[in-house]
C-alpha cells in the first residue's frame, strides 16, 4: 500500500492534540479528539490493507496479519514494561498492558500509573483481533452496506452508552470506541485507494 503523506500529517496533528492535553488540559481540552482521529485513521488503514489482501488473494492470512501487528506493537511495549520494572515498578502493574486489557482494568478502577496510556493499545489490539475475521466474511459487493450498518449501530450504541454507562466505560471500552474505528473502516470501503 502506497504511503499517504496527508495521513501522516493528520497523525501528527492528533499526536500534538493528545500531548497538549496531557501538558495542560485546561488550555487544551480536546485531547480526546486526537485519540478519536487515531482510531479513525487506524480503522481506515487496516481496512485498506485487508480489502487489498482479500481482493488479491480471496481471503486474509490471519497468522501473518496477527504476527505483523504483534511485531509492530509488542517489542516496544515489552521493552518499556521491562524498563519500568527495572526502575522499581511492581511487575504486576504491567500485566494489563502486556495482556491487552488495560482499558478494562482502568474501568475496574486499577491505577495503571505510567501505563495508563496503554488503554489505547488494548482497544487497538481488540480491533486487530476481530476486524480481519469480520472483513474476510463480508462479500465484496456488500462491503459498504455491511460496514455502514456496523458503523451506524456503533454510533447508536455510543450514544446509548453515554446515557447509561459510566464515563470510564464510555471513554475506555472497546465497544464504545468502535464507532471511531468503524468510521475509518467505512471511509476505506467507500473510497478505496490503491
Amino acid at each position: 500500500m502506497r504511503r499517504v503523506d496527508a495521513l501522516d500529517g493528520l497523525r501528527a496533528i492528533a499526536l500534538l492534540m493528545v500531548i497538549a492535553y496531557h501538558l495542560d488540559k485546561g488550555v487544551f481540552p480536546a485531547g480526546h479528539w486526537g485519540v478519536m482521529v487515531f482510531f479513525v485513521l487506524s480503522g481506515y488503514l487496516i481496512t485498506r490493507l485487508l480489502t487489498r489482501e482479500i481482493d488479491d488473494t480471496g481471503g486474509v492470512d490471519l497468522r501473518t496479519f496477527y504476527a505483523k501487528r504483534a511485531v509492530r506493537l509488542y517489542p516496544a511495549l515489552l521493552i518499556m514494561c521491562v524498563a519500568l520494572v527495572a526502575l522499581g515498578l511492581d511487575w504486576r502493574r504491567t500485566l494489563p498492558a502486556l495482556g491487552q486489557y488495560a482499558n478494562y482494568a482502568r474501568i475496574a478502577g486499577a491505577d495503571l500509573g505510567v501505563l495508563t496510556h496503554t488503554w489505547f493499545l488494548a482497544v487497538m489490539a481488540h480491533f486487530y483481533l476481530l476486524w480481519p475475521i469480520v472483513m474476510a466474511r463480508i462479500p465484496k459487493r456488500r462491503r459498504i452496506a455491511v460496514v455502514g450498518t456496523l458503523f451506524a449501530l456503533a454510533v447508536v450504541w455510543r450514544v446509548v452508552a453515554i446515557a447509561v454507562m459510566s464515563p470510564g466505560w464510555v471513554y475506555n471500552a472497546t465497544d464504545t470506541n468502535a464507532a471511531a474505528l468503524l468510521a475509518g473502516c467505512l471511509l476505506a470501503v467507500v473510497r478505496p485507494r490503491s
